[in-house]
């Protein structure tokens, strides 16, 4: 069936706006037709430059015999397959970036014989100075005049060839941003030094053996009827190139029917299928193109970047000619927007692609611990909201002029105080967890939790008893507050979970218990004569500064509140009654209406972010900007997340089926729940059918 969705579209394109996304979960490529040639701009998942940006790894132009794809072209993009193909009466394409091997493989047969040039096209052929105000280098924005002492110079890409039946292109990393963000950061004392930008040298080598190098591009020598061009992407931390070009001339082995495989399993393992009406039909074709992006990005060495993942397209702003590593809000982590992907993917039990986003707070631990030691003098680890692979702040949110403040202090009143984020990531494991019953890597985990949960027990005070939650910001939104709603959730939900299970520490459980045992009641206020969950306990704010919801947070991420638990009514009155009712982007009210079983918000809200395509693409999924990026990973997950908990949620005791579901539609899918996976196929007016991969003990409750 996802065979129906594969992606069509005729013609040629005007822009690269108009491309198509392939990808093999660590490289991809945007494919456009254009003036009688292929465009392939290609880009990988750990491609940071010196300055800590995403880069393209290449951009190439195909370029035919005269009149070959003139008259236009069929694009149909397989995303059962994994392969676009192009074609018209004169040539055939099939184009993959191989799910098995960090290749890309074209295959071109004409219909009679033909040649083709395929050439480099290097926008990044001198140093590039990027300005002050470009927010592509976010982190180091500042305003005219500042000298941040760190110079904004990106170094030039070579255009290289090692024998005659290949060319390539390489970035070499001469310098870092990351000891001068720990200095600047106060941190340069960290012993645990893990600087991943240094020396990093990423690219690509493009091979044929019908072709051979003439003027800095491969070219046919002759008329044939069929070629093959293999691409070898790398990324590598060398510190002499050579050794990245022995390796890059390795091409690892590819296999198109294991490619094939590989992408037929992941449709089988989970899926959603909605028919009846042109709403259902949205739906389904939503669900499956937002899931495609994510599986064409998400196993790499780094999360995906919620601001256009690596398939941005549009030229920067910044420069005349053609250049496209422009991205609103630059190559860092923002945690309230990379979340929601990844919430996405545990609905849809995409496990393997959740990992990379664990890692980077894993991994971070130690300097995550250093420097909780180094601001406060107490033990835990806290991680800033918009984060470098490392760990770091953005420079400059931290701040450019630091005379006469504690390094404990941030610039930044967004996030000055905002900690909570790493609650929400903490809690997100223990419910990959539950899905999984991973307990192996429950216990890789629970060192992360373990320091998080202490950075609470010594950062915050104790009054008569109570954890008093000062200074602290609930989300972005009341940057000065007292007790705020999502920390007082977060920990709630966590410590519960951990005195539930078996496979942790006694003293983890004690920890627990310290923290249970002070921690503040939920703030709730009157509103319309109406009890309803406050964001904090107190505003010391005198108007809010962002629109977000924070006590809703106590739906979702933390589900103290969903279908089938206690006291519902306050919190669906706080949903009726929450001020920030915007849509689309990272606006996550389609997922708590979805906890909520309320089933006509929800289908409004899922139904809205899926009809949010850039007017200016052709791809569906390709959304926004919106708040952040083209094309933009949260509008498209927030539906996708929220679809799947319209459809099934289940606890340790029930499992729900169709919670905020319209019956007007037919549905069939197949989705996990936490330890198992369920099957329901759905017809209007009848009741729906229910299998389990393996026996349940849980009751079934069909609203």
């Amino acid at each position: 069936m996802v065979s129906d969705y594969d992606f069509s579209f005729e013609g040629l394109m005007n822009s690269s706006m108009q491309s198509i996304p392939i990808g093999n979960g660590d490289l991809g490529a945007n494919v456009w037709a254009k003036d009688g040639a292929i465009y392939l701009l290609l880009s990988k998942t750990d491609a940071f430059s010196e300055l800590h940006r995403l880069l393209k790894t290449g951009y190439l132009k195909l370029k035919f015999s005269q009149g070959i794809i003139d008259s236009g072209l069929t694009f149909r993009l397989s995303v059962e397959k994994g392969i676009l193909y192009i074609e018209n009466s004169k040539v055939k394409l099939q184009i993959r970036a191989d799910a098995i091997a960090p290749v890309y493989k074209i295959n071109i047969k004409f219909k009679r014989k033909s040649g083709c040039k395929l050439t480099v096209i290097n926008y990044r052929n001198t140093d590039i100075e990027l300005e002050n105000n470009d927010r592509s280098v976010y982190q180091l924005n500042c305003e005219s005049g500042v000298n941040t002492g760190f110079g904004c110079v990106e170094c030039a890409d070579v255009v290289f060839s090692l024998d005659e039946n290949c060319i390539g292109q390489y970035h070499h990393n001469k310098k870092s941003l990351y000891e001068f963000s720990l200095a600047h950061q106060g941190l340069e004392n960290f012993t645990e030094k893990n600087d991943a930008l240094s020396f990093l040298a990423f690219g690509f080598l493009a091979k044929s053996e019908q072709m051979t190098v003439s003027d800095g591009a491969l070219s046919t020598n002759e008329e044939l009827q069929e070629i093959n061009i293999d691409i070898h992407s790398l990324s590598l931390q060398c510190k002499n190139i050579e050794e990245w070009k022995d390796k890059i001339l390795k091409f690892p082995k590819s296999d198109k029917n294991r490619h094939i495989d590989y992408w037929r399993s992941v449709w089988k393992k989970s899926y959603i299928y909605a028919s009846g009406t042109a709403s259902a039909q949205k739906m389904t074709e939503g669900y499956i193109y937002q899931r495609y992006m994510n599986l064409c990005a998400g196993k790499g060495q780094y999360p995906i970047k919620f601001n256009g993942s690596i398939f941005t397209c549009q030229p920067s702003p910044h420069f005349k000619n053609e250049n496209y590593d422009y991205r609103n809000w630059g190559g860092y982590y923002w945690l309230q927007n990379t979340r929601l992907i990844y919430w996405s993917m545990l609905f849809s039990g995409d496990y393997e692609t959740m990992l990379p986003f664990f890692h980077l707070y894993i991994d971070n631990l130690s300097l995550a611990k250093f420097r909780t030691k180094e601001y406060f003098n107490h033990e835990g680890a806290f991680y800033p909201e918009t984060m470098s692979i490392f760990a770091a702040y953005a420079d400059c949110n931290y701040g450019w002029s630091r005379d006469g403040k504690h390094k404990s202090l941030i610039d930044n009143n967004y996030i000055r105080w905002y900690y909570c984020g790493a609650l929400e990531v903490a809690y997100m494991m223990l419910r990959y967890c539950d899905f999984t019953n991973d307990d192996s890597f429950l216990q890789k985990c629970i060192p992360f939790i373990r320091e998080t949960l202490l950075f609470y027990k010594a950062h915050f005070p104790t009054e008569s008893g109570v954890m008093v939650i000062k200074p602290t910001a609930s989300l972005e939104t009341w940057q000065d507050c007292i007790n705020d709603t999502p920390t007082i959730i977060g920990l709630g939900a966590i410590c519960e979970w951990i005195k539930n299970h078996d496979s942790v520490s006694s003293e983890l459980c004690e920890l627990c218990d310290n923290i249970l045992n002070r921690l503040p009641d939920v703030p709730l206020e009157k509103r319309r004569n109406k009890t309803i969950i406050a964001p904090c306990e107190k505003k010391l704010d005198t108007h809010k500064l962002n629109c977000e919801n924070p006590e809703l947070y106590s739906v979702f991420p933390f589900e103290y509140y969903r279908v089938g638990k206690d006291g519902l009514q306050i919190v669906i009155n706080t949903y009726k009654s929450r001020q920030e009712k915007a849509s689309n982007g990272w606006q996550q009210h389609a997922v708590q209406a979805a906890k909520l079983g309320l089933k006509k918000d929800a289908i409004r809200e899922i139904i809205r972010n899926y009809r949010n395509t850039n007017k200016k693409c052709i791809f569906p999924s390709f959304y926004g900007p919106n708040y952040d990026w083209l094309p933009d990973q949260d509008n498209g997950n927030v539906a996708n997340a929220a679809l799947a908990q319209s459809l099934v949620q289940a606890d340790d005791e029930c499992i729900y089926v169709l919670p905020a579901w319209k019956k007007n539609m037919n549905v069939e899918f197949r989705l996990p729940i936490s330890g198992n996976f369920i099957t329901v196929s759905y017809k209007r007016g009848h009741k729906p059918e229910i299998n389990f991969d393996k026996p349940e003990r849980r009751r079934i409750i069909v609203f």
